[in-house]
């Protein structure tokens, strides 16, 4: 096992990054996900998808040896986009041949997305497999949210030795592993 730092060279703006923990374990098992062969996910069922990182135990939770994103903002802005109407969702809200796209919950809407300018986000990983990982980093082109409309994108990553226990700057809270969002990992905390 290594312990690797890990740069993300970002090539414009990005959404999604500045204010969350956002791991690389979540990019990364997605890029396994979709390219090995995983059964897909269900609402009661998720798989553990493995990833050439080190694992972390504590109290019957377990999770991978990857820091949270360190980055630096050096602007904050906004993009306007147009969210287009699905053609398939207004088959289903008429019986007409003509799709109006200006009526139902689903017509085209105007959304202001809040964009920060990160030159660059790093995190601290412990290596398991170092072809694996390089493989799996590879296929990771975007970061954080909007990547349809080119936010987020990856120009290059830098590889170099990290600190040894540098992985331990992350949130040790529930869902501890990927895919953080799904309901399978929420657990219930008692609130004194």
């Amino acid at each position: 096992m290594r312990s690797l730092r890990v740069t993300a060279v970002l090539d414009g703006p990005s959404a999604g990054i500045a204010g969350n923990a956002f791991m690389l374990d979540g990019p990364l098992s997605w890029v396994e996900a979709v390219t090995g062969d995983y059964p897909p996910l269900s609402r009661e069922k998720i798989p553990d998808i493995p990833l050439p990182l080190g694992r972390w135990d504590c109290d019957g939770q377990w999770g991978w040896m990857c820091s949270a994103a360190h980055y630096e903002v050096v602007s904050y802005s906004a993009l306007e986009i147009r969210r287009k109407p699905s053609d398939r969702e207004y088959a289903r809200l008429t019986r007409d041949r003509k799709n109006h796209h200006a009526l139902g919950p689903y017509k085209a809407r105007d959304l202001v997305v809040e964009t920060e300018l990160i030159p660059e986000v790093w995190w601290d990983v412990v290596v398991t497999d170092r072809d694996w990982f390089d493989r799996l980093l590879a296929g990771v082109t975007h970061l954080g949210a909007r990547r349809a409309v080119g936010l987020g994108r990856v120009r290059g990553w830098q590889v170099t030795e990290g600190p040894e226990h540098g992985w331990q700057d992350r949130p040790f809270t529930a869902p501890c592993r990927p895919p953080y969002w799904h309901p399978a990992w929420k657990v219930q905390v008692d609130a004194h």
